[in-house]
Order: structure tokens, then C-alpha cells, then sequence
């Protein structure tokens, strides 16, 4: 047996770092210990931005503002949907109408803030990132490689990167998969224009590859920065 208040303690402690969507309309409508969860994860993320922590924290912030929007757009179709004046009354004035009320009326200018703050820095940081092309770009631009370097160090990543089309709702976007191919050094003797040369020959369908070199800070995570923003580059280009 363990103690519940422990178990909802650890709860409350890993909302905070992530939320997940509908973590507001789960069990007791509690404004006061949502507002604690949904102040603790904002300082979070805040403490995520400052180190250029960028994602999945922007999403997550798109992700909570876009549920906000449809959820009281559902609560209130419920409402006028209700068949009698009673019942929409009932409605109207009952606990979870309020409580959805004022929990999104407050949640929604925070999570705001955090996601305007959490844009001005990828912004900032995409400017500091370039891709320049190594030799002549082919014809065929939606498949090819990225060598990656971490300044000012000569080793560098070689990920191949392909863009494909998608459907989302009824609009076509672009969506990119990034996979790693390996490592690899830059010398005299074998130099970005000679890797390219190889990984053509080791990838026979892309026998003349458009191939990008793109250099970072050297302290720019990985995974949470240089991964989706080196994405948005390629989509961009």
C-alpha cells in the first residue's frame, strides 16, 4: 500500500514538466491546484527556454492554447444544443461551466506569454543558423544530406533528410523525416566535396544529392533545439 496524497503529489510534479491535453477536465474540477500545475509547468518551460530548450515545449504551449479555443467552443454548443430552457440553464449556471470559465480565462494570456517568449528565441536562434550548399544544388530538392557541425570542432553528423507532402484537414504541408547516416571528419584530404562524392556512391537513387553543410553552437542541445530548428531550415529553404 502507498499513500494516495504521495502518489498525488508525484502527479502533480510530473504535470508540471509535461502536460498532457486534457490534464484541466480530469477528475475534481480543482481551479486552485490546476493554477498550481499549470504555474509550475510555465516556469518550467521558462526554465527550458533560458537554456534553449525549445521543444517539445512550443508545441506543447500551441497544443494547450488550441485545446482552450475548442473546448469552450464544445461547452457551448452543448449548451445551445440543450433541448429545453431548464436544462441550458443548468448548464449555464453549474460548476463546470464556471470552473471551465474562469480556468481558461486565466490559463490562456500565461500561456500566451510563455509561447511568444519561447518563439522570439527560436526565431533568434534560427538567424544563427545557415545552410549552405556543398557544390551545385541539383534539380531535385526533396531528398538529400545535411552535414552537421558544431563550432569549432571538425567532426561533423551526416543525416539524410527527405520532405514529403501531407494532408492535413484539407491544406497539403510539407513534412520532413531527418534520419542520422554517421559520423564523419573534415581534413585535407577529405573534404565535404569528397563525402559527397561517397555518399552517392554508397546511396545509388540519389546519384547527384543536394547536400547542405550547416554549422551550430557548440552548446545548442541536440535534441530539443538543433533537431526541429535544422527541420524548419530545410522546410524553409
Amino acid at each position: 500500500m502507498y499513500d494516495n496524497n504521495w502518489q498525488d503529489d508525484r502527479n502533480t510534479d510530473r504535470l508540471m514538466k509535461r502536460l498532457h491535453d486534457t490534464w484541466f477536465i480530469e477528475g475534481d474540477l480543482d481551479f486552485e491546484r490546476n493554477k498550481y500545475i499549470l504555474l509550475g509547468y510555465l516556469q518550467h518551460t521558462q526554465s527550458a527556454f533560458r537554456k534553449s530548450e525549445l521543444y517539445p515545449h512550443v508545441n506543447d504551449l500551441v497544443k494547450q492554447l488550441r485545446l482552450y479555443k475548442a473546448i469552450i467552443k464544445q461547452k457551448n454548443e452543448l449548451v445551445d444544443s440543450a433541448e429545453n430552457e431548464r436544462l441550458k440553464l443548468d448548464l449555464i449556471n453549474g460548476a463546470w461551466n464556471d470552473y471551465l470559465n474562469f480556468f481558461v480565462e486565466y490559463a490562456s494570456p500565461r500561456v500566451r506569454e510563455s509561447l511568444v517568449e519561447g518563439k522570439q528565441r527560436r526565431s533568434k536562434l534560427l538567424s544563427k543558423i545557415t545552410l549552405d550548399p556543398v557544390g551545385i544544388e541539383p534539380l531535385y530538392k526533396q531528398e538529400g544530406y545535411v552535414f552537421l557541425s558544431r563550432i569549432p570542432q571538425k567532426q561533423y553528423s551526416v543525416y539524410r533528410f527527405k520532405i514529403s507532402k501531407v494532408l492535413v484537414g484539407v491544406a497539403p504541408q510539407n513534412k520532413i523525416h531527418l534520419s542520422f547516416v554517421k559520423k564523419a571528419r573534415y581534413t585535407f584530404s577529405d573534404t565535404f566535396e569528397r563525402q559527397k562524392v561517397q555518399l552517392a556512391k554508397q546511396f545509388k537513387e540519389l546519384p547527384n544529392p543536394l547536400v547542405y553543410y550547416c554549422s551550430i553552437p557548440l552548446k545548442l542541445p541536440l535534441l530539443s533545439a538543433v533537431v526541429p530548428l535544422l527541420k524548419i531550415k530545410l522546410v524553409g529553404r
